[in-house]
């Protein structure tokens, strides 16, 4: 599934396309994006927002005003980048994974 979106991009409308990420490419964005570490016995989880918000964006924004690369993402205004992620976590219903994570023990 695709959906387009109009968005200003230097200065006028352009046409961004994402599509909805398959139940792999969900799962290995998460796991690409958590990192488990055994400290005294116990498990820590740590999510790195970086990872999962900028992979999600690489993973399913398909068409842009821009080459889609890690450095322009990167490199994007806040709030058109802030945009896009809304964009594709609604699409892709990351909410649950973009939720602040706290180490977790046990």
């Amino acid at each position: 599934m695709e959906i387009e979106k109009e968005l200003e991009y230097n200065g006028k409308a352009e046409k961004f396309i994402f599509r909805k990420l398959t139940f792999g490419e969900k799962n290995r964005l998460r796991e690409d994006s958590t990192e488990i570490k055994i400290m005294g016995g116990q498990e820590l989880i740590k999510v790195s927002m970086t990872k999962l918000l900028e992979g999600s964006l690489l993973r399913s924004l398909i068409k842009a005003p821009f080459p889609v690369t890690q450095d322009n993402i990167q490199n994007l205004d806040a709030e058109l980048g802030e945009k896009l992620v809304e964009i594709v976590t609604e699409l892709n219903n990351l909410s649950g994974s973009l939720q602040a994570k706290t180490p977790t023990i046990g």
